[in-house]
């Protein structure tokens, strides 16, 4: 099982939300047209995550034609039924990991349709 930082250690989430690049160099790379403009200005201060490719291209996947509380429930069912343990330090509730490619490649459609 997977182990979390130390309690009060946050560089995970600095490293997660990408704080040491540097975002306005980033935004300059972004294509000049209104659409990308207004997202730009109305999602002020949103950060682009540093995450698991294969994740970000799962739940990605798993977006289509689907709210936010919908995607939530789909990527946490996932998770609980394919995803490995990882430890909690507080040790609330238990947590999973995303699965990886081949667990998920494994299962059967009933058990992925299973997760909605």
């Amino acid at each position: 099982a997977e182990t979390l930082a130390p309690p009060g250690d946050w560089r995970w989430l600095a490293d997660h939300l990408r704080l040491d690049e540097d975002l306005s160099a980033i935004l300059a790379t972004f294509p000049d047209d209104e659409p990308m403009r207004a997202a730009v200005r109305d999602c002020r201060g949103l950060r682009l995550l540093r995450q698991d490719p294969w994740e970000c291209l799962a739940s990605f996947i798993l977006s289509s034609t689907k709210q936010i509380v919908q995607i939530q429930q789909c990527v946490g069912l996932l998770c609980r039924r394919f995803g490995e343990p990882v430890t909690v330090p507080d040790g609330s509730e238990p947590r999973f990991a995303f699965p990886g490619p081949a667990r998920v490649a494994a299962a059967a459609e009933a058990e992925l349709r299973a997760c909605k």
